[in-house]
């Protein structure tokens, strides 16, 4: 198949941003990447009221066409849900999926309600009348990064996560796309044992452990970007 390109889907409260490190290791290995940026976070401002579930897919869907070659997508968190629906509405757009701490929905399901059935997370903040939900840097630091290299600096660039498309409804689940799991055992925002369990009725057989919390991309960037290089080359040798 080629030299497959990885694209990056970043999760809720994040952007492009939470990617940079594990992209400088993918460079080193010769893995070409590219992260963007979902609408209503990091250089994409939208009001939060106005960001909607197809904005998400929209741009994931776009982002996957501008490659030569149909991408190995990577969602974290939030992210995970969209490249599902991107999938299932869209089954060439990738050549295979990597879920990294990471939702899987069924058909029917919102990120909401799949985030609760996991753990209350600490600090979020639910504004109606902004329609989006904050977080305190202090909370995102013990929720995202705890076990982080420059954890405050990273818990500084949390921005507040639009509440609308979480509440949608996805697209279905089914694909005939090659999927991996990153399961982390010590995360905090989405428990191991929800990650467990939403890979395996997805049928997600390949599942990979990391002991760590919710950013392995910052605090296991040379294990993941190993484990993501490995899928890689098993995706090319199909």
């Amino acid at each position: 198949m080629g030299d497959q390109p990885l694209l990056l889907v970043h999760g809720a409260w994040h952007g492009a941003w939470c990617w940079r490190p594990l992209q400088q290791r993918l460079d080193a290995l010769g893995i070409v990447s590219s992260a963007i940026d979902l609408p209503g976070h990091g250089s994409r401002p939208r009001a939060p009221w106005r960001v909607r579930w197809q904005d998400y897919i929209d741009a994931v869907c776009n982002a996957a066409l501008a490659f030569a070659t149909p991408p190995i997508v990577v969602g974290h968190s939030m992210g995970g849900g969209i490249i599902t629906s991107v999938a299932a509405l869209a089954p060439d757009a990738f050549a295979a999926m990597i879920y990294v701490a990471a939702f899987v929905p069924q058909p029917g399901e919102s990120i909401l309600s799949l985030a609760k059935q996991g753990q209350p997370l600490e600090g979020a903040r639910l504004n109606l009348l902004r329609g989006h939900v904050s977080m305190s840097p202090e909370a995102a630091g013990n929720t995202f990064f705890h076990d982080c290299p420059s954890a405050d600096h990273w818990a500084s660039q949390i921005q507040p996560q639009p509440i609308r498309p979480t509440m949608k409804p996805t697209t279905g689940a089914v694909t005939k796309t090659p999927r991996y799991y990153v399961q982390c055992l010590r995360d905090r925002a989405i428990s191991p044992e929800l990650q467990e369990r939403m890979a395996m009725r997805a049928g997600i057989e390949q599942v990979h452990t990391l002991d760590c919390g919710h950013s392995p991309f910052l605090a296991r960037t040379e294990q993941l970007a190993a484990i993501i290089a490995e899928i890689r080359e098993v995706v090319q040798s199909a």
